[in-house]
């Protein structure tokens, strides 16, 4: 039987500095495809700071935007509640120190002068501003936003069974009612896992910065700053997290990432998510109910 044109089971992508991966358990009209694809494309345009003309660009170069639509404003407000559960460690305020590290629109990873910092960031439904020396960046939360937009699309369309996968963010539903299986990979070498786990309409993240790394005239930088002096014992590689939202796993990890050992239950318990945690000298410590099978030593 011929292949219908108009029909897809696979798609692979790149937008918002990551790659998508869709994949359907059934049939799906391109079509529907096709305007998922405009849902990501239209949140970029919007909240991305690599993009002059976003929304997110505009309130960093004016320190003000004025009426904000919804999303906008939902979005801000995640953020803040992040920045209060973590005590500060988490701060949507980052994006100019991002920049100064070389994290910038022209993905130069060449480090600048230290012009920016974290700051106050307010919002109301008619205002949102930022302090003097400080810059937005939506990365934290975005992606986990974006999945569960695109996630609700299309069971708003009758699709039941999928993955979306944007650059380790992930929600699944079912592979027709058999849970789809994961592999965990290891932040050490990505070729190798560190366990798996099977999911249906469940979510889950990874947090680290492994991947999005660089080194500048013998200094590394990374995508995942942390602005609080931190007391740990041990330095995290990776956090990996389980739970029913995108958004709550992805933000979830970023938190854990980056707080101090006292706030890991707390994260896990506002975000309603289980965790993972490994860390550099290769030992890990996790949340009772995390899924996975693993294949590490404690």
């Amino acid at each position: 039987m011929k292949n219908d044109p108009n029909l897809i089971r696979k798609i692979k992508f790149r937008a918002i500095g990551t790659n998508w991966y869709f994949e359907f358990f059934e049939d799906v009209q391109i079509d529907l495809v096709s305007r998922a694809k405009d849902i990501i494309e239209e949140f970029e345009k919007k909240f991305s700071r690599f993009i002059d003309t976003s929304f997110v660009s505009q309130l960093n170069s004016d320190k003000y935007f004025n009426n904000p639509d919804d999303e906008f404003f939902e979005l801000i407000k995640i953020g803040k509640d992040a920045n209060k559960v973590t005590n500060g460690s988490f701060d949507i305020s980052i994006g100019g120190i991002l920049e100064d590290r070389g994290y910038d629109s022209n993905y130069s990873y060449i480090p600048k002068d230290n012009r920016n910092q974290v700051g106050n960031v307010s919002v109301t439904k008619g205002e949102i501003r930022i302090s003097p020396n400080s810059r937005i960046d939506l990365g934290g939360l975005g992606k986990g936003y974006l999945v569960d937009k695109v996630k609700n699309f299309f069971l708003k369309n009758n699709i039941k069974y999928f993955l979306i996968n944007a650059g380790g963010d992930i929600y699944a539903t079912s592979d027709n009612k058999e849970k789809i299986r994961f592999e965990l990979e290891s932040p050490f070498e990505t070729s190798e896992t560190i366990g798996e786990l099977l999911i249906s309409n469940s979510a889950i993240a990874a947090s680290s910065n492994s991947k999005r790394n660089w080194s500048y005239g013998g200094t590394e930088y990374g995508h995942l700053v942390q602005t609080n002096k931190l007391i740990r014992n041990k330095i995290i590689k990776s956090v990996y997290t389980f739970g029913n939202k995108c958004l709550d796993v992805d933000i979830a990890a970023t938190c854990i990432f980056l707080s101090e050992v006292g706030l890991y239950k707390k994260i896990s318990s506002y975000y309603n998510v289980q965790y993972l945690i490994l860390f550099e000298d290769g030992t890990f410590t996790k949340s009772e109910g995390y899924p996975a099978e693993l294949y590490l030593n404690k």
